[in-house]
């Protein structure tokens, strides 16, 4: 007969094991899920080209918004928005379907069209899957306050 010591901790230590192993599966599968948001953002989504400011007190925050496109003979003029965390001046209070729908559909969480530069376009076809790596690792980027145009 074994201890009864030994079946007692072996069965804390199963069930330990079974109860912790979904915790470990969800934290491998975020860091994936995060990973590939930062390759998407910092890399082929190429966000940082404009939402990353070349000059003023800004200049090379990352995300933090703040680029001018556009000027007087271009048919448009627009700003880089902050797509920090930060709840005022960027895209911290919007939901993950708002920042979904900005990115795939060019519309801000109140509605409003994004303008040009914002490729949209190019990002309409992104699966669902990459959206929300997207959006969850915009959702890690530190939190800057600037107030964009």
């Amino acid at each position: 007969m074994k201890n009864p010591t030994f079946v007692i901790t072996r069965a804390i230590a199963v069930a330990a094991t079974i109860s912790v192993a979904p915790i470990f599966s969800a934290t491998a599968q975020n860091q994936d899920q995060l990973a590939r948001g930062k390759y998407l953002v910092e890399s082929i989504g190429g966000c940082g080209n404009c939402h990353t400011a070349r000059g003023g007190p800004m200049k090379g925050v990352p995300l933090a918004g703040g680029n001018a496109f556009g000027g007087p003979k271009a048919p448009f003029h627009s700003y880089a928005t902050n797509i920090t965390p930060d709840r005022e001046t960027g895209i911290g209070a919007w939901t993950d379907a708002q920042i979904k729908h900005a990115i795939a559909k060019g519309k801000r969480h109140d509605g409003s069209g994004l303008r040009p530069p914002m490729c949209y376009r190019c990002y309409d076809r992104m699966t669902d899957a990459d959206l929300d790596a997207v959006v969850a690792y915009l959702r890690t980027v530190k939190p800057i306050r600037n107030a964009v145009r």
